[in-house]
């Protein structure tokens, strides 16, 4: 339910400084389902996801993005535009489709 992300959004942060990179995309995966509705913590987060070595780690952080960051667009538009210079094309791909989605009824 609603108040389950009080509790399960800060271990989800904590899991995104673990070692293992499959660790890293589970935690960006759920925080995309779990954050809406907590985007002014979560989106900071997932912005520095996208600073990640691995690149599938990015590509959850941007879709993550396009979902938590329905109704903050001021704060997610410019960080996934940003996501545009990746060096991976599906990493651009995904912050075009996230664009698609955090845009609509914004400005």
């Amino acid at each position: 339910g609603a108040g389950h992300g009080d509790i399960v959004v800060p271990a989800l942060i904590n899991a995104l400084k673990d070692e293992y990179k499959d660790v890293r995309i589970r935690a960006v995966e759920a925080l995309g389902k779990v954050g809406v509705g907590h985007g002014e913590i979560v989106i900071p987060v997932l912005r520095n996801a996208l600073k990640d070595e691995y690149k599938n780690v990015r590509i959850r952080a941007v879709e993550a993005l396009g979902k938590v960051g329905v109704g903050h667009g001021e704060i997610v538009i410019p960080v996934l535009r940003n996501a545009l210079k990746d060096e991976y094309k599906n990493v651009r791909i995904r912050a075009v489709e996230a664009l698609g989605k955090v845009g609509v009824g914004h400005g």
